[in-house]
């Protein structure tokens, strides 16, 4: 109902060829209005990005493939893969989004592009739902996948298109999603899902861009929320004659309102405090010199 509010807590993990890339945050969720077809809701947050490097393994020549000679560039969250434009996942955004009682997206204004290949953050937790009471559905999607393009780096297939950015390469591609009902206990129901994104093929070439994942989510009837959500995957990535997976997994669960306020009264708590840093820096600036202060500086 308008007015309900629920937040996710997100991690995802992406395991570069040098490094690991871990992005994790919460994501809140505000109802506006809820009708029998559609809901209407504002989407607040981000995920902050770190990257861990690898320990680097002893090589006895020149480097060959992804990184080396005749590869292409490192993947990472500095590295072509997220592009020279702005992945607005990863800072703090408000979206306005417009969807179906089942799932699918009608309207959505502002963006929060998440790199590889994993479309919105705030349309993250949302699942194509079947109309019907069945075992086994299927969602096909098409798509339009951007690539960023620089005369300083290798192209990167960070998101979906963004019509408004002009330094860009987009690629046709489809998405194939399939789902089956696993068991159901109450009002908690728990799926398998199955994604399989990529590029469309081009005669006597490979497919450039392929995601794949699998994993299961818990689905709350009651609350008609995904309650957990599991998944693992890799990313493919054919550039010419070489080819790089990257594995990834990505973990999100629905926050109690237990949790949810404990999170927002420490976001709370720590604004006041750095406005209170502030306040008393200031107020010593305004306060005379003290005759050891003087003699200090002297």
């Amino acid at each position: 109902k308008p007015g309900t509010v629920f937040a996710y807590e997100v991690s995802i993990t992406v395991d570069l060829p040098d490094s690991e890339d871990r992005m994790s945050g919460i994501i809140n969720y505000t109802v506006k209005s809820s009708g029998d077809e559609q809901i209407e809701f504002v989407y607040t947050g981000h995920v902050q990005s770190s990257e861990k490097k690898k320990a680097a393994a002893p090589t006895a020549g020149p480097r060959r493939g992804p990184g080396g000679p005749g590869g292409p560039e490192r993947f990472g969250p500095r590295g072509p893969l997220f592009g020279s434009n702005p992945i607005t996942g990863l800072s703090y955004q408000t979206n306005e989004v417009r969807m179906t009682k089942t799932g699918q997206a009608v309207t959505v204004k502002g963006t929060s592009h998440l790199p590889y290949l994993l479309g919105q953050l705030s349309l993250l937790p949302f699942e194509r739902l079947s109309k019907e009471p069945q075992k086994n559905w299927e969602a096909n999607i098409g798509a339009v996948i951007e690539e960023s393009k620089s005369e300083t780096r290798t192209p990167g297939p960070p998101r979906l298109s963004n019509n408004e950015d002009k330094n860009k390469k987009t690629t046709v591609g489809g998405e194939t999603l399939r789902y089956e009902i696993q068991k159901q206990e109450g009002s908690k129901v728990t799926v398998r899902r199955t994604c399989n994104l990529q590029t469309a093929p081009i005669e006597g070439k490979n497919v450039k861009l392929q995601l794949q994942t699998g994993g299961t989510f818990d689905f709350d009837t009651d609350k008609g929320l995904i309650t957990v959500y599991e998944s693992k995957g890799k990313l493919t990535i054919q550039q010419e004659n070489v080819s790089v997976d990257l594995p990834l997994q990505i973990h999100f669960k629905l926050l109690s309102e237990e949790e949810r306020q404990q999170i927002e009264q420490k976001k709370k708590d720590q604004i006041a405090n750095k406005k209170q840093q502030v306040e008393d820096a200031a107020a010593k600036l305004k306060q005379p010199l003290t005759d050891d202060e003087r003699q200090e500086i002297i």
